[in-house]
Order: structure tokens, then sequence, then C-alpha cells
């Protein structure tokens, strides 16, 4: 490049410049421009971890499983600062990784004709509809993708009349598999994942609501327990109430104080199948829950040793801990 022509593209930038700041023409970018941050995104792995901090090494506070939508509101990294309206918008930094950002969450699933969301404790994702198809993913509990189809019995593609083999699905990061349909219910799409409990049934047929919660807790006996965990591959006290309700269309709130308030006061001579019991055990105030079974019993996520276990309130740890029951709203 000659002097002359460096010169000519110094003035033409400068001018253009000028012109832009009198409002006479759009300014050209000048490099890579850094893109608007999106305002919602929907969780597209597995299991994804909420913690206190952007870092890995900070505490994990709540997980959310793939589907959940979450408002983004910072970043930091490779990390979106986000609430998760599901858990009564929880605040955590999740990785960036984990996330697939969408501009509207309810138009995003209305372009499905129905949802299939998990109703087996984790099921595979497979690449075509046989039990022996290469595993895309497993998902847990609640998990929600898009239905693009059924199949499986050669008749009934595109149908969405819920009693195929096999469901074809779209997963938020846009993968594509099949799910067995023994393994999943569908939803309407325009219900929300908060709201798509009101819509599964667990248990036996026409059971009620308080046995169908407890069929639910029941599936996760022996499960770990994790800090913070939120699905099979475990789950902490609150968690694990909080996830046993959700999927049965009552909503509680994420962590074991909110939830002691939320329900109504019972006396312990009026306990009932599915009340949930509190105890204070590692700090004042109700710091651990289970869910009632009757004659004495609850289940419960105990801890790192026992996992999910079905203890006694006559045990003398919980004797001595109990701090009351609480009737969640719609038993």
């Amino acid at each position: 490049m000659t002097k002359r022509e460096a010169f000519l593209r110094i003035y033409l930038a400068a001018l253009l410049l000028a012109l832009a700041g009198m409002g006479l023409i759009i300014a050209p970018a000048t490099g890579a421009e850094r893109p608007a941050r999106p305002a919602y995104g929907l969780i597209s792995t597995p299991v994804a971890d909420a913690r206190t901090q952007a870092a890995v090494q900070s505490e994990r506070v709540t997980q959310a499983i793939m589907g959940t939508p979450v408002e983004i509101e910072g970043e930091e990294g490779d990390w979106w600062r986000v609430k998760i309206p599901a858990q009564g918008d929880y605040p955590g930094w999740i990785k960036k990784t984990d996330v697939v950002p969408v501009p509207d969450v309810a138009k995003y699933w209305r372009a499905f004709q129905k949802v299939a969301v998990v109703t087996d404790s984790f099921t595979p994702v497979r690449a075509r509809p046989a039990g022996d198809g290469a595993v895309v993913e497993s998902l847990p509990i609640g998990s929600r993708v898009g239905l693009m189809g059924e199949g499986g019995d050669g008749n009934r593609q595109n149908s969405g009349e819920g009693n195929a083999a096999w469901y074809n699905v779209s997963l938020p990061d846009g993968r594509i598999g099949w799910v067995a349909g023994s393994a999943a219910q569908l939803v309407p799409s325009e219900v929300s994942f908060t709201d798509q409990g009101k819509h599964l049934q667990f248990g036996k047929p026409g059971s009620s609501l308080v046995d169908r919660v407890i069929a639910t807790a029941r599936l996760w006996l022996g499960a770990d327990y994790v800090w913070g965990g939120m699905s099979p591959r475990g789950f902490d006290c609150s968690g694990f109430t909080y996830t046993a309700f959700w999927l049965n269309g009552v909503i509680l709130p994420r962590d074991a104080a909110p939830q002691f308030k939320a329900a109504v006061p019972v006396k312990r001579e009026e306990m009932r199948p599915g009340d949930l019991v509190f105890f204070s055990t590692y700090g004042p105030g109700p710091t651990h829950v289970g869910i009632y079974l009757g004659d004495g019993f609850f289940i419960n996520a105990k801890s790192t040793r026992s996992g999910v276990v079905i203890s006694r309130l006559g045990e003398p740890y919980f004797a001595e801990k109990f701090l009351g029951a609480r009737r969640p709203p719609g038993l």
C-alpha cells in the first residue's frame, strides 16, 4: 500500500465517522461488536449446577434440569447470572455451556405440537426408536423436550396422541432423538414448565394427590444425598420434597425454611400422610424436611451417608430435633 492509499483510507474513515456523528449516515461497524446479552435461556444439559459465584469451586445452591427456563441477569466470563422462575426466582451462577439463549421461552415451546416430559427417574434419548439405539443423552425425571412426532409402531407418526411406542424429540440445543413412550408423558406446549406437573400422572390411575406425591417420592429410595441437588442423581432434603410435589402440580418454595413458612401448621396428633415434617438440625429454625408417610414414618433425603431413606420420628436424632409439621396447599 502506498502512502497516498494509506492517507485516503484514514481520510475516508474519519469522514464517515464525522457524518455518522451528525446523524447523516449509520456508523459502520468498527470490528467485532459485543452482542447484546440474552434475557432468557433454557437449560440444555441434563442437570445444571447453580452456584453462589461464577466459579466451580463455589457452593452449589440448587440445580436445574433440562428444559428449565431461566432469566439471564448478568454474566462473568463463562458464566450467566440467572434467576430460576420455577424455583421462586432462585438466583445463582450457571455455566454458559449449560444454557441455550432464547428470545421468548413461551414462543419457543409453542413451535412444537406438544412437549414430552420425562416421567422415569432417568431415561435415555436414543439415536433411533429402538432399545439398542445409541444414547444421545440421559434425562432426569421432569425434563422437558419438544415433540416432533411419534413412532415405533409404523402408523402414528406426528399424531400427538401420546400412545406411541417412541417419541421423536428435539432437545433445547437442537439435538434430535427418540424417547420411549413408556418413559414420558405428553403435555400441551402452552403449559409452562412450572405448571407441567398438573398434567402428569404418577401412581395408580385415579389415586389421590397425596398417594401420587408419596408414590413419586418412593421412586427415589436409595438415591444419593447431594447438597443443592434436584434430581435422582442426588437430592438435598428440600430439593427432594420440592421435586416430589412439583411433579404432581404442587409448587413449594425451594428451601426448607421457606417451605416451613408457606405451608399450614399442623398439630402432631393431627398429622396425616403427605404433610411435611421439619427439623432443626445443623442450625436454628427449619433446616431439614421430609414427607410424612403415617404411623410415625417419613421419607427424606437424610444425609450423604444415608441418601434417600424412610426414617422414624421416634429415632433419637429426629425426636430431639423435631420442629413441627406443615400441610402444603391443596392437600
